[in-house]
């Protein structure tokens, strides 16, 4: 097999001291692709699967977009946050808007499913048809010893309203 000479290591200037990504880092210590709701028993499958590996994530954002988050820093993040590339850094580096920094902003997410145990209870609890229409895929040690979750409150009309309608129902007869 042949030898390859590595390419010499040159020295980029790095980001200036005054710009407010200076020393964070933050936005190149993960990834996350964006991906489809789940919406068949394949998909759970599949958004299983990655949350079987370690480091890898699940998460709803505020607008309600589905990702998978995978943590695993950039091989140019310098210690201290600084970018080895910075002036020569890929175009989704960029393109990279300040203002989206979590550094600045809340988290991105508003619902972040750590392991595969955390969507069950998701999926047990704010879609429990579809759960029910998926449970086969889904191993049992992750939902059987589980206490049933409550069912959302929202679809019943309050408690007060049922016994009226039924003291209403009572008069006219």
């Amino acid at each position: 097999m042949p030898k390859f000479d590595l390419l010499p290591t040159r020295t980029l200037p790095m980001i200036p001291s005054q710009h407010p990504c200076h020393e964070c880092g933050l936005c190149c210590r993960y990834v996350a692709i964006e991906i489809d709701p789940p919406r068949s028993k394949r998909d759970v499958s599949d958004i299983l699967w990655h949350l079987y590996h370690r480091d890898v994530s699940a998460f709803i954002s505020h607008e309600g977009d589905w990702y998978l988050q995978y943590t695993t820093p950039c091989e140019h993040l310098q210690p201290g946050g600084a970018c080895a590339i910075y002036q020569e850094r890929p175009a989704v580096c960029r393109e990279y808007q300040v203002d989206e920094c979590e550094r600045w902003d809340p988290p991105g997410e508003r619902l972040l499913m750590e392991d595969a145990l955390s969507l069950v209870r998701y999926l047990r609890t704010y879609r429990p048809r579809f759960f029910d229409r998926v449970r086969d895929v889904v191993p049992r040690y992750l939902w059987a010893d589980e206490p049933e979750p409550p069912r959302p409150i929202l679809a019943q009309r309050p408690l007060h309203r049922r016994l009226n309608s039924k003291k209403r129902k009572r008069r006219r007869s």
